[in-house]
């Protein structure tokens, strides 16, 4: 339990405001102030649906576009300071 903890704490300093995301608050305690359990209600949520698609192998298409969308940095996105520093 006290490794979930931890878990949890890097997500949120990774992730400042992640507990403000309205899918997060739906998702979890609705608390917005309760930013920890709201973090870990959250994971435990995908957690569980990625589980079920990986086991039914339904909806994988689906569970795939939803991380693209999600998580994934799109091109343009990416600030020109970056291209800038890799020259």
């Amino acid at each position: 339990m006290n490794n979930e903890k931890n878990v949890i704490a890097f997500i949120d300093k990774l992730y400042k405001n992640l507990y403000l995301d309205e899918k997060v608050i739906h998702h979890g305690t609705g608390n917005k102030y309760d930013k920890f359990e709201n973090i870990d209600v959250y994971l435990s949520r995908l957690e569980s649906v990625h589980d079920k698609v990986s086991e039914t192998g339904r909806h994988k298409e689906y569970l795939k576009k939803l991380y693209y969308d999600r998580y994934v940095i799109k091109e343009e996105d990416i600030p020109n300071s970056y291209y800038e520093h890799q020259k």
